[in-house]
Protein backbone atom coordinates (compact mmCIF):
# COMPACT_ATOMS: atom_id res chain seq x y z
CA UNK A 1 0.00 0.00 0.00
CA UNK A 2 2.86 2.48 1.04
CA UNK A 3 4.54 1.43 -2.31
CA UNK A 4 1.25 2.58 -4.62
CA UNK A 5 1.00 5.79 -2.54
CA UNK A 6 4.70 6.79 -3.39
CA UNK A 7 4.07 5.94 -6.91
CA UNK A 8 0.79 8.20 -6.74
CA UNK A 9 2.70 11.01 -4.97
CA UNK A 10 5.32 10.63 -6.96
CA UNK A 11 3.24 11.00 -10.00
CA UNK A 12 1.06 14.26 -8.54
CA UNK A 13 4.83 15.68 -8.27
CA UNK A 14 5.32 14.83 -11.89
CA UNK A 15 2.04 16.51 -13.23
CA UNK A 16 2.67 19.44 -10.72
CA UNK A 17 6.25 19.80 -11.75
CA UNK A 18 5.11 20.30 -15.72
CA UNK A 19 2.25 22.51 -14.77
CA UNK A 20 -0.41 19.57 -15.69
CA UNK A 21 -2.06 18.98 -12.56
CA UNK A 22 -4.98 17.34 -13.56
CA UNK A 23 -6.71 20.37 -11.44
CA UNK A 24 -5.03 22.70 -13.75
CA UNK A 25 -7.92 23.79 -15.96
CA UNK A 26 -6.46 27.10 -17.05
CA UNK A 27 -6.93 28.40 -20.67
CA UNK A 28 -5.40 30.21 -23.22
CA UNK A 29 -3.65 33.49 -22.08
CA UNK A 30 -5.10 36.84 -23.59
CA UNK A 31 -1.59 36.87 -25.81
CA UNK A 32 -1.96 33.45 -26.86
CA UNK A 33 -5.53 34.14 -28.14
CA UNK A 34 -3.91 37.23 -29.84
CA UNK A 35 -1.21 35.57 -31.69
CA UNK A 36 -3.71 33.23 -32.84
CA UNK A 37 -5.97 36.06 -34.05
CA UNK A 38 -3.28 37.59 -36.07
CA UNK A 39 -2.46 34.36 -37.65
CA UNK A 40 -5.62 33.70 -38.59
CA UNK A 41 -6.10 37.59 -39.89
CA UNK A 42 -2.77 37.23 -42.31
CA UNK A 43 -4.17 33.89 -43.37
CA UNK A 44 -7.65 35.64 -44.27
CA UNK A 45 -5.57 39.13 -45.82
CA UNK A 46 -3.33 36.67 -47.78
CA UNK A 47 -6.36 35.25 -49.23
CA UNK A 48 -8.25 38.26 -50.30
CA UNK A 49 -5.19 39.62 -51.39
CA UNK A 50 -4.25 36.90 -53.65
CA UNK A 51 -8.11 37.12 -54.81
CA UNK A 52 -7.53 40.43 -55.85
CA UNK A 53 -4.37 40.55 -57.13
CA UNK A 54 -5.64 37.44 -59.58
CA UNK A 55 -8.73 39.65 -60.47
CA UNK A 56 -6.09 42.15 -61.48
CA UNK A 57 -3.98 40.14 -63.68
CA UNK A 58 -7.48 38.71 -65.46
CA UNK A 59 -8.19 42.19 -66.09
CA UNK A 60 -5.04 43.25 -67.43
CA UNK A 61 -5.22 40.08 -69.44
CA UNK A 62 -8.69 40.92 -70.85
CA UNK A 63 -7.91 44.52 -71.69
CA UNK A 64 -4.48 43.23 -73.60
CA UNK A 65 -6.90 40.98 -75.88
CA UNK A 66 -9.16 43.91 -76.84
CA UNK A 67 -6.18 46.23 -77.25
CA UNK A 68 -4.82 43.00 -79.70
CA UNK A 69 -7.44 42.63 -81.78
CA UNK A 70 -7.95 46.32 -82.34
CA UNK A 71 -4.52 46.59 -83.16
CA UNK A 72 -5.01 43.92 -85.71
CA UNK A 73 -8.04 45.32 -87.04
CA UNK A 74 -6.30 48.59 -87.76
CA UNK A 75 -3.41 47.04 -89.30
CA UNK A 76 -5.19 44.80 -91.23
CA UNK A 77 -7.03 47.98 -93.12
CA UNK A 78 -3.78 49.38 -93.77
CA UNK A 79 -2.19 46.55 -95.24
CA UNK A 80 -4.92 45.27 -97.37
CA UNK A 81 -7.17 48.39 -97.33
CA UNK A 82 -10.33 46.56 -96.78
CA UNK A 83 -11.95 45.02 -93.57
CA UNK A 84 -11.59 41.59 -92.86
CA UNK A 85 -14.73 39.60 -93.65
CA UNK A 86 -15.77 42.44 -95.78
CA UNK A 87 -12.87 42.79 -98.01
CA UNK A 88 -13.96 42.04 -101.35
CA UNK A 89 -10.73 40.53 -102.90
CA UNK A 90 -9.22 38.69 -99.61
CA UNK A 91 -9.08 35.41 -102.12
CA UNK A 92 -6.11 37.45 -104.04
CA UNK A 93 -4.21 37.60 -100.79
CA UNK A 94 -5.33 34.39 -98.82
CA UNK A 95 -6.13 30.95 -99.92
CA UNK A 96 -9.33 28.78 -98.35
CA UNK A 97 -11.59 32.16 -97.28
CA UNK A 98 -14.44 34.17 -99.21
CA UNK A 99 -14.42 37.55 -100.33
CA UNK A 100 -16.81 39.82 -99.15
CA UNK A 101 -18.91 42.69 -100.66
CA UNK A 102 -16.75 45.72 -99.69
CA UNK A 103 -18.90 48.30 -98.15
CA UNK A 104 -16.88 48.65 -94.92
CA UNK A 105 -19.58 46.54 -92.76
CA UNK A 106 -19.43 43.47 -91.06
CA UNK A 107 -22.70 41.57 -91.90
CA UNK A 108 -24.29 38.46 -92.13
CA UNK A 109 -26.86 36.59 -94.34
CA UNK A 110 -29.69 37.61 -92.05
CA UNK A 111 -28.60 40.84 -91.17
CA UNK A 112 -29.19 39.77 -87.72
CA UNK A 113 -26.89 40.86 -84.38
CA UNK A 114 -23.76 39.09 -83.88
CA UNK A 115 -24.86 36.68 -81.23
CA UNK A 116 -27.58 35.26 -83.31
CA UNK A 117 -26.51 34.44 -86.72
CA UNK A 118 -22.77 33.84 -87.21
CA UNK A 119 -21.89 33.50 -90.93
CA UNK A 120 -21.26 35.80 -93.88
CA UNK A 121 -18.64 37.93 -93.43
CA UNK A 122 -18.49 37.85 -89.79
CA UNK A 123 -17.67 34.04 -90.09
CA UNK A 124 -14.52 35.03 -91.75
CA UNK A 125 -13.28 38.10 -89.59
CA UNK A 126 -11.27 36.46 -87.39
CA UNK A 127 -10.08 34.02 -90.09
CA UNK A 128 -8.76 36.01 -92.01
CA UNK A 129 -7.04 37.84 -88.89
CA UNK A 130 -5.68 34.78 -88.03
CA UNK A 131 -4.72 34.11 -91.86
CA UNK A 132 -2.94 37.31 -92.32
CA UNK A 133 -0.88 36.62 -88.72
CA UNK A 134 -2.25 39.32 -86.74
CA UNK A 135 -3.85 37.30 -84.03
CA UNK A 136 -2.75 34.61 -81.91
CA UNK A 137 -4.28 31.48 -82.75
CA UNK A 138 -6.14 30.16 -86.02
CA UNK A 139 -9.89 30.42 -86.77
CA UNK A 140 -11.93 29.05 -89.15
CA UNK A 141 -15.28 29.64 -90.88
CA UNK A 142 -17.09 27.44 -88.74
CA UNK A 143 -20.01 28.23 -85.89
CA UNK A 144 -18.04 26.76 -82.96
CA UNK A 145 -16.52 28.46 -79.86
CA UNK A 146 -12.69 28.37 -79.80
CA UNK A 147 -12.92 27.08 -83.34
CA UNK A 148 -14.71 30.23 -85.84
CA UNK A 149 -14.03 32.93 -83.05
CA UNK A 150 -11.89 33.42 -80.14
CA UNK A 151 -13.18 32.80 -76.01
CA UNK A 152 -12.81 35.79 -73.70
CA UNK A 153 -9.88 35.66 -71.39
CA UNK A 154 -11.67 36.32 -68.18
CA UNK A 155 -14.33 33.45 -68.63
CA UNK A 156 -13.08 30.81 -71.59
CA UNK A 157 -16.62 29.69 -71.81
CA UNK A 158 -17.72 33.02 -73.59
CA UNK A 159 -16.60 34.20 -76.72
CA UNK A 160 -16.39 37.02 -78.82
CA UNK A 161 -18.10 37.58 -82.39
CA UNK A 162 -18.02 40.60 -84.94
CA UNK A 163 -20.71 42.87 -86.76
CA UNK A 164 -22.20 45.76 -86.73
CA UNK A 165 -24.82 47.64 -84.45
CA UNK A 166 -27.96 46.65 -85.32
CA UNK A 167 -30.86 48.83 -83.93
CA UNK A 168 -34.13 46.38 -85.06
CA UNK A 169 -32.20 43.12 -83.42
CA UNK A 170 -29.57 44.60 -81.27
CA UNK A 171 -29.33 41.81 -79.02
CA UNK A 172 -25.64 41.89 -79.16
CA UNK A 173 -25.75 45.09 -76.62
CA UNK A 174 -29.34 45.05 -75.23
CA UNK A 175 -30.12 46.54 -72.00
CA UNK A 176 -33.21 44.19 -71.06
CA UNK A 177 -35.44 44.39 -73.98
CA UNK A 178 -35.66 46.39 -77.12
CA UNK A 179 -37.93 48.52 -75.44
CA UNK A 180 -35.89 49.92 -72.42
CA UNK A 181 -32.14 50.17 -71.38
CA UNK A 182 -30.72 50.45 -74.42
CA UNK A 183 -27.50 52.33 -75.59
CA UNK A 184 -29.68 54.98 -77.84
CA UNK A 185 -26.72 55.90 -80.58
CA UNK A 186 -24.72 52.45 -80.49
CA UNK A 187 -26.79 50.97 -83.35
CA UNK A 188 -27.80 53.45 -85.82
CA UNK A 189 -26.38 53.16 -89.15
CA UNK A 190 -23.77 54.31 -89.72
CA UNK A 191 -22.59 54.42 -86.18
CA UNK A 192 -21.30 51.04 -85.47
CA UNK A 193 -19.90 49.85 -88.65
CA UNK A 194 -17.63 46.77 -87.12
CA UNK A 195 -17.97 46.21 -83.48
CA UNK A 196 -16.23 43.45 -81.20
CA UNK A 197 -19.25 42.15 -78.90
CA UNK A 198 -18.42 39.64 -76.08
CA UNK A 199 -21.76 37.49 -75.36
CA UNK A 200 -21.13 34.51 -76.83
CA UNK A 201 -21.88 31.19 -75.11
CA UNK A 202 -23.85 30.08 -72.32
CA UNK A 203 -23.23 28.57 -69.06
CA UNK A 204 -22.73 24.43 -70.02
CA UNK A 205 -23.20 25.44 -73.99
CA UNK A 206 -20.22 24.97 -76.17
CA UNK A 207 -21.40 27.23 -78.82
CA UNK A 208 -24.10 29.94 -79.42
CA UNK A 209 -27.56 29.37 -79.62
CA UNK A 210 -30.78 31.98 -79.54
CA UNK A 211 -30.75 31.96 -75.62
CA UNK A 212 -27.16 31.69 -75.35
CA UNK A 213 -26.76 35.10 -73.84
CA UNK A 214 -28.71 34.48 -70.45
CA UNK A 215 -25.91 34.79 -68.59
CA UNK A 216 -23.54 38.24 -68.97
CA UNK A 217 -19.72 37.83 -69.41
CA UNK A 218 -18.18 40.50 -66.67
CA UNK A 219 -19.75 41.66 -63.49
CA UNK A 220 -19.87 45.64 -63.41
CA UNK A 221 -17.26 45.96 -61.61
CA UNK A 222 -15.04 44.42 -63.93
CA UNK A 223 -16.99 46.58 -66.99
CA UNK A 224 -15.87 49.54 -64.93
CA UNK A 225 -12.58 48.54 -64.86
CA UNK A 226 -11.72 47.62 -67.72
CA UNK A 227 -13.83 50.67 -69.02
CA UNK A 228 -12.10 53.70 -67.23
CA UNK A 229 -8.90 51.90 -68.84
CA UNK A 230 -9.94 51.99 -71.94
CA UNK A 231 -12.65 54.72 -72.56
CA UNK A 232 -14.40 57.22 -70.42
CA UNK A 233 -16.09 54.64 -67.81
CA UNK A 234 -19.37 54.88 -68.82
CA UNK A 235 -21.65 51.76 -69.67
CA UNK A 236 -23.47 53.84 -72.77
CA UNK A 237 -21.30 56.06 -73.78
CA UNK A 238 -17.88 56.08 -75.93
CA UNK A 239 -16.17 53.21 -77.64
CA UNK A 240 -17.04 51.02 -74.42
CA UNK A 241 -20.55 49.69 -73.99
CA UNK A 242 -21.78 47.30 -71.10
CA UNK A 243 -25.34 46.09 -71.59
CA UNK A 244 -27.24 43.51 -69.32
CA UNK A 245 -27.86 40.26 -71.25
CA UNK A 246 -30.68 39.50 -72.47
CA UNK A 247 -33.32 37.67 -70.05
CA UNK A 248 -30.76 37.87 -68.14
CA UNK A 249 -30.56 35.75 -65.20
CA UNK A 250 -27.84 37.76 -63.40
CA UNK A 251 -29.19 41.12 -63.09
CA UNK A 252 -28.40 43.91 -64.45
CA UNK A 253 -25.01 45.59 -65.32
CA UNK A 254 -26.21 49.31 -65.67
CA UNK A 255 -28.15 51.58 -62.87
CA UNK A 256 -30.31 52.76 -66.16
CA UNK A 257 -31.06 53.50 -69.75
CA UNK A 258 -29.34 57.50 -69.48
CA UNK A 259 -26.32 58.04 -70.95
CA UNK A 260 -25.14 59.65 -67.41
CA UNK A 261 -26.15 56.19 -65.78
CA UNK A 262 -22.86 54.33 -64.04
CA UNK A 263 -22.03 50.62 -63.23
CA UNK A 264 -24.16 48.80 -61.38
CA UNK A 265 -21.55 48.13 -58.96
CA UNK A 266 -24.24 46.55 -56.14
CA UNK A 267 -24.72 43.49 -58.44
CA UNK A 268 -21.45 41.09 -57.94
CA UNK A 269 -23.04 38.36 -60.86
CA UNK A 270 -21.89 38.64 -64.24
CA UNK A 271 -24.71 40.32 -65.36
CA UNK A 272 -22.87 42.42 -68.38
CA UNK A 273 -21.89 41.87 -71.83
CA UNK A 274 -19.46 44.26 -73.53
CA UNK A 275 -19.08 45.51 -76.55
CA UNK A 276 -16.54 47.30 -78.66
CA UNK A 277 -16.37 49.90 -80.93
CA UNK A 278 -13.87 48.87 -84.17
CA UNK A 279 -15.27 51.38 -87.01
Amino acid sequence: MAYNNSIVNGEIFILKFYGLHSNDRSGFTLIELSIVLVIIGLIVGGVLVGRDLIEAANIRAQIKQVEQYTLAFNTFKIKYNCIPGDCRNATEFFSGTANGNGNGIVENTNDASADWYIDGEQSHFFEQLSMASLIPGKFDSSDVIGVGYPTTIIYPKKGITVGKGNYEASYALLLGSQTEQQSPDAFTPPAWRVGLFFTIGDYGHSARGLDNDTHGVFTPSQMLSMDTKLDDGKPHTGVMRGAIAHYSVDGNCSTGMALTDTYLLTNALTGCHMGWKLD
